[in-house]
This record gives C-alpha cells, sequence and structure tokens, in this order.
C-alpha cells in the first residue's frame, strides 16, 4: 500500500508521456473511470445485500439458540462476497455447530432449511437482479471467473473474482478487437460503448 500510495504523484507525469494526445489522455481517463465506478457500485451493493443476509442470519441462530450466533453472522457477511460457495460455507458451518449441540435432527433440519431459504432468496432471486445491473456479468462467467481466479489466488482470488472480471470485460469493450470477448462475458451482450 505504501508503493501505491509513493506511485501516485508520478502517475499522472507517467499518463502525460504514454499518451501523445489530450483525447487519448481522456478515454484512458473515461475506461479508469468506468472501472471504478462499477467496482464501487458492486463493492456497495454487494456490502449492503451481504449485511441484511447476515444480520436475517444473526436473528434465525439467535432464534435457534445457535452458539456463536454472532460470530456465525459475521461469518456469513464476510463469505457473501465469495460468489457460490461463500452461501453454502456460510450455512454449512452453524449447521454443523448446531447439530453438535442439539442433536436433534429436526430442529437441525428446519434450521438447514430457514438458512438454505434466506441464501436461495437473497443469492438466487435478489442479488443477481439488484448486483447483475450494477456489473453485468453472466452467472456462467462469475462461476468460471471463480474457479479461475481462485486456482491462481486461492481465497484472494475467490474475494477478488467479480471486481477483475468486470474490470477485464470494461477494458476488453474499450477495443475493437477484444470487444467480442466483452459481449460474451456479459450477461445478455448488451454493453455500453
Amino acid at each position: 500500500v505504501l508503493f501505491l500510495i509513493l506511485e501516485q504523484r508520478s502517475f499522472t507525469k507517467k499518463i502525460r508521456k504514454l499518451f501523445a494526445t489530450s483525447e487519448q489522455r481522456n478515454n484512458f481517463s473515461e475506461v479508469i473511470d468506468k472501472i471504478d465506478d462499477s467496482v464501487h457500485a458492486y463493492i456497495a451493493t454487494k456490502s449492503i445485500l451481504s449485511l441484511v443476509v447476515s444480520v436475517i442470519t444473526y436473528i434465525v441462530l439467535f432464534f435457534f439458540d445457535v452458539e456463536f450466533a454472532f460470530l456465525w453472522a459475521f461469518l456469513t457477511f464476510l463469505l457473501s462476497f465469495i460468489p457460490f460457495i461463500g452461501a453454502f460455507a456460510s450455512v454449512l458451518f452453524p449447521v454443523l455447530i448446531y447439530l453438535l449441540q442439539t442433536e436433534d435432527l429436526v430442529t437441525v433440519s428446519v434450521l438447514l432449511g430457514v438458512l438454505l431459504g434466506i441464501q436461495i432468496i437473497f443469492g438466487n432471486i435478489l442479488e443477481p437482479k439488484i448486483v447483475g445491473k450494477s456489473v453485468n456479468l453472466s452467472p456462467l462467467v462469475v462461476l468460471l471467473s471463480l474457479t479461475f481466479w481462485s486456482a491462481i489466488w486461492g481465497i484472494a482470488g475467490m474475494f477478488l473474482c467479480v471486481p477483475i472480471t468486470v474490470t477485464l470485460m470494461i477494458v476488453f469493450n474499450h477495443f475493437p478487437k477484444t470487444r467480442g470477448i466483452a459481449i460474451m462475458l456479459s450477461e445478455e451482450g448488451e454493453i455500453a460503448s
């Protein structure tokens, strides 16, 4: 982070030397601004949705008297940033703890059903509609990018897969030779120029 802060002072000078005309510099700035806006929109929207899911999860876990309910709700918030796998993990851990805690399969099944219902409603219905509009990525692309970036960077890749892929889509969209890739990454083939 320190190197990034120190590098910022000379970044503008480098951009001026890199691009000969002010039109090229403006185009570059426009691409950077679009990337910045998309990533900020994704993080803000995802944070709000993750917070809502974790609060609801906490209420459910508190109602069922699951030990460490706040910890599981906090982990639900963090794991919500990992597409698909995070939702599974955020349900699995508290249910296993509750199984050890009560050994009553009926109430454990009810807890499992309620937590899965929360994740399905938010993860499969609300989130794609809300977040999908802000990032415009195909769900298949999200799954493939999750696999690809987690294979390269592990847990960090899981958290960063959507912002990285959105950034790539925006950059690909600004070059005629790679615009087709951007269209394939998008949800319905519609991307703004």
